[in-house]
């Protein structure tokens, strides 16, 4: 009784063939491990300063909350939120349904 092989494993000119890499374009020149130290602090130091700087959107809808909690209204949480966040400040639909 033959067993059968199982199945992808066939040998055949696809099976055999390997995939070839391809070849770089461009020599690398030798690399300055110092100089990609220095860039690699630089560009980490960086995503750390706006990752501080941006509010989570939980803590700014608890803010939301208790400015509503205070009395203030809708249209006055956006615009102190606009004016003190600039950029990162929710929308207004956000803040009216807080």
């Amino acid at each position: 009784m033959e067993e059968a092989e199982p199945a992808g494993l066939e040998e055949g000119p696809e099976a055999t063939e390997e995939e070839e890499e391809p070849e770089p374009t461009e020599e690398a020149g030798p690399v300055d491990l110092e100089e990609e130290e220095v860039a690699t602090e630089e560009v980490l130091k960086e995503d750390k300063k706006q990752e501080s700087s941006k509010i989570e959107t939980n803590e700014i809808r608890t803010v939301i909350k208790y400015l509503c909690k205070k009395g203030m209204s809708p249209k006055e949480i956006y615009e102190d939120m606009v004016d003190t966040l600039r950029e990162d400040s929710p929308s207004y639909s956000t803040v009216k349904n807080g």
